[in-house]
């Protein structure tokens, strides 16, 4: 079974009890399934780390980063992934995460640094 395949199955929430609906369309979003769409603006996608330290997907305002990391980390070890399935949760939180926190001293304004 491939890595996704297996955390499809492990991170499902179906196999992962009690976390919020929101907390399941954040994970869907990592792994490209629309598990709980928030009500409007339909599913989540990318994630940004803004500048200041909260979380946005798209036009969704999901909160601080703190808590956004916690609760991931607590979903993620309630699925009891082994060493391979955590390598490749890495990998995709690496693609769908940009930290903006990281660029500050690269900012531009009006086309100048």
């Amino acid at each position: 079974m491939s890595n996704m395949k297996r955390l499809l199955e492990k991170l499902h929430p179906a196999n992962v009890t009690g976390f919020s609906p929101k907390m399941a369309a954040i994970m869907g979003a990592f792994l490209n399934q629309d598990w709980a769409s928030p009500r409007r603006g339909g599913p989540l996608g990318c994630f940004s780390i803004t500048s200041d330290a909260f979380v946005v997907s798209g036009d969704h305002f999901l909160g601080s980063v703190a808590e956004f990391e916690s609760n991931i980390k607590l979903y993620v070890d309630a699925a009891n992934l082994n060493g391979a399935e955590r390598a490749y949760w890495d990998e995709l939180y690496a693609r769908k995460v940009t930290d903006w926190r990281l660029h500050r001293g690269a900012a531009m304004v009006g086309g100048k640094r």
